[in-house]
């Protein structure tokens, strides 16, 4: 009876350990809540649309770190919307700064800036921009935000920026891979030289990385303001990764 008993004990405390262990794994995903809304001008023909995924849960150096990137992101669109407006002294639209808008409530962070921007930017606007935040991609060492835009005025013109994050410490990883490394790797895999052989030249071309699931992505930007995306095997970008970036990759 003794023995049965101590069999028991011991299984409910290998459950509550597994049950511990399985909460601190889940404890390291962040979790975010999409929120949306687009706002019209007066003639209805023009709009600014955003779509924004912010953290409601997850380590908390992680939120900070990304809850300081929506805020700039979003505070830098809402100027951007409303950007041809004069706004005179006693007009009653101001600029608001990134300090004074700041806001760590993932709950209603858009409705927070749009309660301020919202009738300057009705005022305002005066071409179509589409705004999109999201988290593409999360694993267990890091997360990925993407970062789209898109303006259509008396031309079209859009932009890719990627944002990857260490999951243990929080912190961006600013280099993933150097402009020296990454024509290195477009001499050495030819196949990939073409989307940039096909452009305006080297020089007139910008880059920008991100992490993915299970590639590495480039947003190559240079072909008629718009951007493409290349997608690259983790195995065959590996070597030319900076260190920082390395240390993210399971091969």
């Amino acid at each position: 009876m003794k023995k049965y008993c101590i069999l028991i004990i011991a299984g409910f405390m290998a459950a509550l350990s597994g049950c511990q262990s399985g909460n601190q794994t889940n404890a390291l995903d962040l979790e975010v809540l999409e929120q949306t809304d687009s706002v019209f001008s007066a003639s209805g023909w023009t709009w600014a649309t955003f779509d924004i995924d912010v953290p409601v849960n997850g380590p908390q150096v992680l939120v900070d770190s990304v809850m300081a990137l929506i805020n700039k992101e979003v505070h830098h669109m809402c100027e951007i919307s409303a950007e041809s407006f004069e706004r005179p002294e006693g007009c009653g639209y101001v600029a608001y700064s990134e300090q004074e808008m700041f806001t760590n409530d993932g709950t209603r962070l858009l409705s927070h800036y749009l309660e301020k921007y919202k009738q300057l930017i009705k005022d305002s606007v005066s071409c179509t921009l589409d705004f999109e935040l999201k988290m593409e991609a999360q694993t267990a060492r890091f997360v990925t935000f993407g970062l789209e835009c898109l303006h259509c005025g008396a031309s079209c013109g859009s932009y890719k920026s990627y944002y990857t994050y260490d999951k243990s410490d929080g912190h961006q990883i600013k280099e993933m891979i150097s402009h020296d490394n990454l024509m290195r790797f477009f001499k050495d895999y030819p196949e990939y030289r073409s989307y940039i052989d096909d452009g305006p030249g080297d020089e007139f071309i910008n880059f920008d990385y991100g992490f993915l699931d299970d590639n590495f992505s480039i947003a190559v930007m240079g072909y008629d303001n718009h951007f493409g995306l290349l997608s690259v095997p983790y195995d065959e970008i590996f070597p030319y990764l900076s260190p920082d970036a390395q240390a993210l990759v399971e091969l």
